[in-house]
């Protein structure tokens, strides 16, 4: 017989005899509550697992490592997750690199080629999640953080085989690697955030170990695990994470925690409270997921994890796990110029379900929320304590949560931005091979955009907006902006509406005019902020300089804009020095909040690169934020002559003319966005000004601060001195 299959059944009974003999924990009273939870599930599938590894209170088992050799599988590595993680999973010895491949125990058999070639080499306790092979696994020492891994598991549930196939471990490794690019700090303000899966193994295909999971997938030869952050797991994080079926589950015979709050919450009406409570965090907190990230979670009730403050009674936070069901948005990705290189593979279009996060955005959420939690998952226990309990009614609420949601969101479309998108992704794939894109089919046509608000104004299908919301819009290009619940139209009249779609998921909705959201609410529910800069010779500032600002931070809606002085500009030969332009800009700008006159390093770096660099150097600082470069008509024509210049990617340029027929030339100069702020400088000149104070005048077009700074100064008076000579 094989030695190291002896040793297999040596080491496993002498496991077994450990396990018998002695009470085993969990790591962290963290870990035990979260598993807890996990176990209270109320949907039981049908299943060929073993009783001993399906989820349930305290249920603990081995599960036995093999260290394979790392060029004896495919590895998928991220490069990403904790150092603390992955020593656990990535082993030197004798100078090699081993993986350690945990086997499920009701996958041994399948396995059993590689367990006897290379030998148990370990085991750590385990537990199952809500699904079977996902388990949160620990060290017997319990002296590292706990491991949450995704297993292959050789079983059937509800018809189909639970082994991980490889496309599925690249999916999962890729997607996370996108999202491990935006910090961490963001993913906490906005509330939601994916549960990483930073690497993956599967064995290869000339092992031999084929095993039929469905009639799509047939028989999968290269399958393996996925490894998974956990820091939620940790005896530092005091909120309760849980399942969110948790929140609808009975707790050792008691009441549903969603009962339990709502009574405490003194609401008579559960609907009122359950929107407040759920819908209306879920919903607003997923939209950074959905609209800015591109990111389509599969959620379903096993996919879902809420932290709870106990303290405050209100759910602080979202994750959503199993990165292998997701889809991408890869055109949404592209336009906020995030990281989309990682989905670079040979077999792009299947590894990753490319899709459109906005399509998505309603379908998921009323799938999971009504249809899985109010409709039939967990009808029978809310009906238990609400005998009344209608779930037609919770859906009525949330498609209207939905649609608000929505609105505030505004994820605009348009048909030339994602003509030129697509352009742009071709090029990208084209340059940055293998070549794998395939553009998917705009949803708009043109032609038909005209008939259809023809008849939704016959049917008052549409809904007033603020004129102050189109500069925001018009940040797109364009007057007639289809978004995914209808199509932004900017009237003749200056006036802006919404025609709603006419479908299924959205008959006759009818909203009056007066209802018109507030600008202020798209600003507060704003997930990414924006930047100005202006940059000019100041010499000396005014109140066309001042007015431009103001309607800069007006029409832009910018939380910040930042005054720059030019150093010796060389199309201004003999300018004032530099120390008193920006001495007289802090004057002129004091009064506006949002208006940051430039800080020492800002100076440098318009020393050493100028403002092209400069409109770099802030792009970076605000990599997650929009920056705009706030500019007059003068300014936007010499950077055009510059065809070379390369802009950032989260980088715009706001256009101010002088006059009101000065048109863009075109709507996007060489791959950055312009955007029009409405003219009204037509009286208003740095240079008039200077002849005014050297003839003795005292302009009333700069403000009385910057006139007192001049004179005591004595500055553009020097000049004065030529009559002497003449």
């Amino acid at each position: 017989m094989n030695i190291k299959y002896i040793s297999f059944i040596l080491f496993t009974f002498l496991s077994l005899t450990s396990l018998l003999s002695s009470a085993q924990e969990f790591p962290n009273a963290q870990t035990q509550k979260f598993i807890l939870r996990e176990s209270s599930n109320d949907y039981k599938p049908e299943t060929t697992v073993s009783e001993a590894y399906r989820p349930g209170k305290n249920k603990i088992y081995q599960l036995q490592y093999l260290e394979i050799p790392v060029a004896d599988l495919n590895i998928t590595d991220s490069m990403a997750g904790s150092d603390n993680v992955r020593k656990q999973m990535l082993i030197e010895k004798n100078g090699k690199s081993y993986f350690r491949f945990f086997i499920h125990p009701d996958s041994a058999e399948l396995y059993k080629p590689l367990i006897s070639r290379y030998g148990w080499s370990g085991f750590y306790w385990a537990a199952a999640t809500s699904s079977t092979r996902s388990v949160i696994a620990w060290n017997p020492n319990q002296q590292e953080v706990p491991l949450y891994l995704k297993l292959s598991l050789a079983q059937y549930q509800d018809g189909m085989g639970r082994i991980i196939p490889d496309w599925e471990v690249r999916r999962s490794v890729g997607i996370s690697s996108i999202i491990s690019s935006t910090p961490e700090k963001i993913w906490k303000k906005h509330g939601a955030s994916i549960i990483p899966e930073f690497m993956g193994a599967t064995v290869k295909k000339s092992e031999g170990l084929e095993f039929f999971v469905d009639e799509n997938q047939k028989n999968v030869s290269e399958h393996g695990l996925i490894a998974r952050e956990a820091d939620f797991l940790t005896s530092e994080n005091k909120l309760d994470v849980m399942p969110l079926f948790g929140l609808f589950t009975e707790r050792n015979g008691r009441e549903p925690l969603i009962i339990t709050l709502w009574k405490k919450s003194g609401n008579p009406n559960f609907y009122d409270f359950v929107d407040q409570f759920l819908f209306k965090s879920f919903l607003e907190m997923n939209s950074y997921l959905f609209f800015h990230q591109g990111i389509v979670p599969e959620i379903h009730g096993q996919n879902v994890l809420i932290a709870y403050d106990a303290k405050t009674e209100k759910i602080v936070h979202y994750y959503h796990r199993d990165v292998g069901s997701m889809n991408v948005d890869l055109r949404l990705r592209y336009i906020y110029g995030l990281d989309i290189t990682p989905l670079r593979t040979a077999s792009a279009a299947f590894d990753f379900k490319f899709a459109r996060a906005t399509e998505k955005y309603e379908s998921v959420h009323m799938d999971y929320l009504n249809d899985w939690l109010f409709k039939w998952g967990y009808l029978n226990t809310l009906k238990k304590y609400i005998p009344r309990f209608s779930p037609e009614i919770t859906k009525a609420r949330l498609k209207k949560r939905l649609l608000l949601t929505v609105r505030e969101q505004l994820p605009l479309k348009t048909q030339k931005v994602f003509e030129a998108v697509e352009d742009h992704m071709k090029q990208f794939y084209t340059e940055n091979p293998p070549l794998n894109w395939k553009p998917i089919e705009l949803q708009t046509n043109p032609e038909k955009l005209i008939e259809f608000i023809k008849t939704q104004k016959e049917n008052v299908q549409f809904m007033q907006l603020p004129e102050s919301w189109i500069p925001y819009i018009s940040f797109l290009q364009g007057n007639i902006l289809p978004t995914e619940y209808g199509i932004l139209k900017i009237e003749a009249d200056k006036s802006l509406r919404l025609y709603y779609y006419a479908s299924k998921n959205l008959q006759e909705v009818t909203v009056p005019k007066n209802q018109a959201i507030p600008l202020a609410k798209i600003r507060k529910k704003s997930t990414v902020k924006k930047i100005g800069f202006y940059s000019g010779t100041f010499d000396p500032p005014h109140l066309g300089h001042l007015r431009l600002i103001q309607k800069a931070i007006q029409e832009l809606q910018l939380d910040v804009v930042y005054i720059l002085p030019n150093l010796d500009p060389a199309h201004k030969p003999g300018a004032t020095k530099n120390a008193q332009r920006l001495a007289m800009a802090k004057l002129a700008f004091a009064d506006v909040p949002e208006a940051v006159i430039a800080d020492s390093q800002q100076m440098r770096v318009i020393e050493q690169f100028g403002v092209g660099g400069l409109q770099r150097y802030i792009s970076e600082q605000h990599k997650d934020d929009l920056v705009f470069q706030v500019m007059g008509d003068d300014s936007y024509l010499r950077i055009k002559e510059n065809t070379k210049i390369q802009f950032p990617k989260n980088f715009a340029l706001a256009v101010s003319a002088r006059d009101e027929n000065f048109e863009l030339l075109e709507t996007s100069y060489n791959k950055v966005r312009t955007v029009t702020l409405t003219p009204d400088l037509s009286n208003y000149s740095s240079t008039l000004f200077r002849k005014k104070i050297k003839a003795g005048e005292m302009p009333t077009e700069i403000k009385s601060d910057v006139l007192t700074y001049i004179f005591r100064n004595k500055l553009y008076q020097a000049l004065r001195c030529e009559l002497l000579f003449l």
